[in-house]
């Protein structure tokens, strides 16, 4: 389910709010920051096959697991860590 969330989410109209609500829910109903970004490391090389690609949605899931994994400022994080 999550992979179809991300690729919906990839293909709207503003894909970096709509990929940081889909990760926020999956974070919200219990799943790990490792689960949510091994999807998004799953669902990589799938985007590069979508028809109409471009180098943006791959800027956007990198975007998005640097936020989840905490490879941003503290205010862009989604998952904050205990220690930031």
């Amino acid at each position: 389910m999550i992979l179809t969330n991300l690729r919906a989410a990839l293909t709207g109209p503003n894909p970096p709010a709509a990929l940081a609500a889909v990760v926020r829910n999956e974070l919200d109903a219990g799943r790990s920051p490792a689960e949510v970004a091994d999807a998004l490391a799953d669902l990589l090389p799938s985007v590069r096959e979508l028809p109409g690609y471009t180098d943006d949605w791959e800027e956007h899931l990198v975007t998005l697991a640097d936020r989840l994994t905490g490879w941003a400022h503290p205010a862009a994080q989604l998952h904050p860590t205990a220690e930031g």
